[in-house]
């Protein structure tokens, strides 16, 4: 939809050898969207690229309050998740 707002990339070749990635494509970027204010958007998969272009949202864009959200790196850690609410 038009309100869809990006909040995260990852590239799934950097997810090789992990428990992970044994459920999920080779290659290609998986990109996350939610739609404002914080509900569930879609999840895209895209196939991998160098040719990316990184574009800035206008100062007068409907997703202002996005315009914070800062470049930044993740680190996965692999556990186990016994569905236990505690």
């Amino acid at each position: 939809s038009p309100y869809d707002a990006f909040c995260a990339q990852v590239r799934l070749s950097d997810l090789r050898g992990t428990v992970a990635a044994r459920e999920l494509p080779a290659a290609g970027l998986l990109s996350f969207f939610t739609d404002p204010p914080g509900g569930d958007g879609p999840v895209l998969l895209h196939p991998e690229s160098d040719d990316l272009i990184r574009h800035v949202i206008p100062r007068d864009s409907q997703h202002e309050p996005y315009r914070r959200l800062l470049p930044a790196r993740v680190r996965f850690l692999e556990g186990i998740d016994l569905g236990l609410d505690m």
